[in-house]
């Protein structure tokens, strides 16, 4: 006679246990990974603010400009690459035009153009940094009509964005 039948199903339902408390331990670990993620992504977006002032535009000889600065208020560093930039009809909300789509010449303009209410004792030189103002030309061979925009930046920073209006007379 066999006496040891009530020994199988213990050790079967004692590896149930431990494999259900290894896959639910495995998955606590995983989600946690995933929600600390999204949080620091939420911070990192949350001290990201940028202000854009000063903004100028006007048709020069059948060339569309805009000026405009740029300026880092958040608490963490930013880089100020600009890898998109779109126009918006401030009164249709119509989009009048977008980088690629025609020929744009955008540049940073030097320190010694900023505007008078940038005081360059409180900075340095590194425009990414909090705090730090970087000013923008931007011209397209094309003349807008008279009216509202709004210009709409990307910067390559996490895709931060930033935008300004300006009136064009």
């Amino acid at each position: 006679m066999n006496t040891k039948k009530g020994i199988t199903p213990v050790i079967a339902i004692v590896l149930l246990l431990m494999m259900t408390v290894g896959a639910v331990g495995g998955a606590y670990v995983w989600f946690s990974d995933i929600i600390d993620q999204a949080q620091n992504t939420a911070d990192q977006q949350r001290n990201t603010e940028l202000n854009v002032y000063n903004a100028q535009c006007s048709n020069m000889s059948g060339t569309f400009v805009a000026e405009f600065w740029v300026e880092n208020t958040g608490d963490r560093q930013v880089d100020f690459s600009v890898t998109d930039v779109l126009i918006y009809d401030q009164f249709t909300g119509d989009r009048v035009v977008g980088l690629g789509e025609r020929e744009m010449d955008l540049t940073d303009m030097s320190t010694s153009q900023r505007p008078s209410a940038y005081d360059s004792s409180d900075h340095d030189d590194a425009p990414t940094d909090p705090g730090q103002v970087s000013g923008y030309n931007l011209s397209m061979g094309t003349d807008f009509d008279a009216g509202q925009y709004e210009i709409r930046l990307r910067f390559s920073n996490n895709d931060v964005t930033a935008s300004t209006e300006c009136q064009l007379d």
